[in-house]
């Protein structure tokens, strides 16, 4: 009888391997390697994206390392930042070649010189100077015309403190011989005082 108990046991256990076959028969091993595939895939793509943004990350890292290096001493002008910045705190044109100056000689950033006293001083008496010129003549008080009028010139030439050839530009020149016929033209030929 033991021999016939285990016989059964086995066909028992063959039974129940034969249903996990079955099972296993049922399963799609091609769909399952598909899946299997696109998994990998995935898997690839992500350690492809980690990889480029480990590598803009270096370069960034890099980057302001680059910058440091570049001082403010080799700087030939403003960006158009800065100018704008610049013309929004209303300093004058004349004034930039003063503030680039003061950048590369300090190595500072121009917000930082624009805040220090004695910058702000200079830019007002820079201001200053440019408003008086503005405000004065450009001939003198006294009433002389400029080196550079024909009436300057006509007056030296009459007065005979100068000759037409002494006037170094040629146009001023032709304007100083017309002027002189003009007048020769129009004065009294006769004398002031008659004979009679």
């Amino acid at each position: 009888m033991s021999n016939e108990e285990v016989r059964v046991d086995e066909i028992e256990d063959t039974d129940d391997n034969i249903a996990d076959i079955k099972e296993s028969e049922t399963t799609d091993w091609k769909a399952e390697a598909m899946k299997a595939q696109e998994l990998a895939r995935q898997q690839a793509g992500i350690a492809k994206r980690n990889a480029t943004r480990l590598k803009k990350l270096r370069e960034q890292a890099q980057q302001p390392e680059k910058k440091e290096s570049k001082s403010s001493k080799d700087k030939s002008g403003f960006d158009y930042g800065e100018l704008a910045y610049l013309t929004a705190k209303g300093i004058s044109d004349e004034d930039h070649d003063f503030l680039l100056n003061e950048a590369k000689s300090t190595g500072k950033e121009l917000k930082d010189i624009l805040g220090f006293k004695y910058v702000q001083e200079s830019l007002k008496a820079r201001s200053d100077d440019r408003k008086a010129k503005e405000a004065t003549p450009s001939s003198s008080r006294s009433g002389n015309a400029g080196r550079d009028s024909v009436d300057y010139w006509l007056a030296k030439v009459e007065a005979g403190t100068a000759t037409v050839a002494d006037i170094p530009d040629f146009q001023l020149r032709s304007d100083v011989v017309k002027a002189r016929r003009k007048s020769a033209e129009n004065r009294n030929h006769f004398t002031d005082n008659p004979v009679v």
